[in-house]
């Protein structure tokens, strides 16, 4: 004959405590956050540099730089907790594959303003055929190959626009 299961045994007690393995997730997230702010306003003050290096070469006025990334790109997920921590990694992942993507652009446009510097000194303009290689490198630009100088900077140019 079975036996019932006896009702008056209680369920497990389920505990609070964070586990060892949540808590190294905690401080492995905490660090690469860390460095991900760290990129993120580096590639900020880059991009501010580029933007006075721009105005010099056109001698333009400097524009107030846009963010290479929205400040509200880092509000982070908190408080972050064994039920939501895959969730605050995730964000994590998404937010370093724009950054990876913006930084791509940040450098194509770097060597666009040295091009440009060098093509408005007079100088053979090497860092305008850099960018140009670059871009196709790097899957900015998929077309055929300027004619000359002058349509190089145009297709350039049109580069740097949609990035922007």
């Amino acid at each position: 004959m079975p036996t019932e299961p006896d009702a008056a045994v209680p369920a497990p007690a389920v505990s609070k405590k964070p586990t060892n393995s949540f808590q190294l997730r905690l401080k492995r997230l905490q660090r690469h956050r860390q460095i991900f702010h760290a990129r993120f306003v580096s590639l900020q003050e880059r991009a501010a540099a580029a933007n006075v290096a721009e105005a010099s070469v056109f001698s333009r006025p400097v524009p107030q730089p846009l963010p290479a990334i929205s400040m509200a790109s880092l509000e982070f997920l908190e408080p972050v907790t064994e039920e939501n921590i895959a969730i605050a990694e995730g964000q994590l992942e998404v937010m370093e594959e724009r950054l990876a993507k913006v930084r791509v652009g940040r450098l194509f446009y770097d060597l666009f303003v040295d091009g440009m510097q060098e093509w408005v000194d007079d100088a053979h303009p090497s860092k305008l055929w850099e960018a140009f290689a670059f871009a196709k490198t790097r899957g900015l630009y998929s077309g055929r190959e300027p004619d000359g100088l002058e349509e190089l900077v145009h297709m350039l140019a049109h580069v740097r626009k949609v990035l922007i």
